[in-house]
């Protein structure tokens, strides 16, 4: 049972990471391109997971 925890917490983890990596892709593309607003959504999305995570903590 504890390898099954452990094994869901890495899972987890691991679909952070993506997340956050694949934020960063599409900020980097939106630089590329020069749309700001599209800069603008990415980052606005990744403060509100962040916002998210943070509620649900307390």
């Amino acid at each position: 049972m504890i390898k099954t925890q452990e094994t869901l917490e890495s899972i987890k983890k691991a679909k952070k990471a993506i997340e956050f990596v694949g934020a960063l892709v599409g900020i980097a593309g939106a630089i590329l391109t020069g749309d700001w607003k599209a800069i603008l959504k990415s980052l606005d999305a990744l403060t509100k997971k962040k916002d998210d995570e943070t509620a649900k903590a307390k």
